[in-house]
């Protein structure tokens, strides 16, 4: 079984969808409304569907030992994004869906060390701002750790060490216009990213020890993707479309279903 912990603007909604692909009805997303961590208590033990569960994916998903005792054979995922990317997308994302006259540096000025603005990777990782068991987590906890940044070539080495038993095409969407730039060029903005740099230094060294260590022990392991088939792989999915009826089904089963089953409601 995939478990997919989400961390918001991360890729992890793209990875999401590719899972509701694969495995369609057999997936269970859990809301970000439920706002608290998923525990085995969650699930109904004598389930026969649960049986049949190959995946699951939330932002409250986490690693633990008594998650690992319920599903002997779960696999743990997440992807770390570049700390200040990730901050700018989440801006763009409640500027266009929330408060479309929210300024950036008047956010940062509001939030800066609040838990969504401050090592968020960390804290989601370790459940508390401990750099080096976030580095242990990942190391002994998750099958697999990713990098948006590098997300194709994440990917197609995922696939690899899961023996191609999955597919990773998905959907491209239509890029967005507005840039990381727009904000770090804005010299009015120096104060606001200075202050980000500071608050997110442990997101920086778990990143930089996911993609100098972790990542490159993958491709040593796995065999060296090459540009080529990032490439090909971009080409291919240029064409790809998501299979609607298992995503229907999905649909079906999640509200019908799983909302009362596995207490998706908040």
């Amino acid at each position: 079984m995939i478990c997919l912990t989400h961390i918001p603007k991360t890729g992890g909604t793209t990875f999401r969808h590719i899972l509701i692909n694969n495995y369609s009805w057999r997936h269970i997303d859990f809301p970000e409304s439920k706002k608290k961590i998923i525990e085995p208590d969650n699930f109904p033990f004598d389930s026969i569907i649960l049986k049949q569960i190959k995946s699951l994916s939330g932002h409250w998903l986490r690693y633990s030992d008594d998650m690992e005792l319920l599903f002997p054979n779960i696999k743990f995922i997440v992807f770390l994004r570049e700390p200040i990317s990730r901050i700018i997308s989440l801006f763009f994302h409640i500027q266009k869906y929330e408060n479309p006259n929210i300024i950036f540096r008047e956010w940062v000025a509001n939030n800066y060390a609040s838990p969504i603005l401050s090592n968020l990777q960390t804290r989601f990782i370790a459940g508390d701002c401990n750099i080096d068991n976030a580095k242990s987590i990942l190391d002994n906890g998750y099958f697999f750790t990713g990098i948006t940044e590098l997300f194709d070539k994440s990917l197609l080495i995922l696939k690899k060490i899961l023996g191609n038993n999955i597919e990773v095409r998905y959907e491209t969407k239509r890029s967005s216009k507005r840039s990381r730039n727009e904000i770090l060029e804005d010299r009015k903005n120096s104060e606001a990213l200075e202050k980000l740099y500071q608050y997110n230094e442990l997101d920086y060294q778990l990143y930089d020890y996911v993609k100098q260590s972790m990542f490159t022990k993958y491709q040593r392991e796995y065999g060296h993707t090459t540009e080529n088939d990032i490439d090909e792989f971009k080409k291919l999915n240029k064409m790809f479309t998501f299979n609607k009826a298992k995503v229907q089904i999905f649909r079906i089963a999640k509200y019908m279903f799983y909302e009362n089953m596995f207490h998706l409601r908040s």
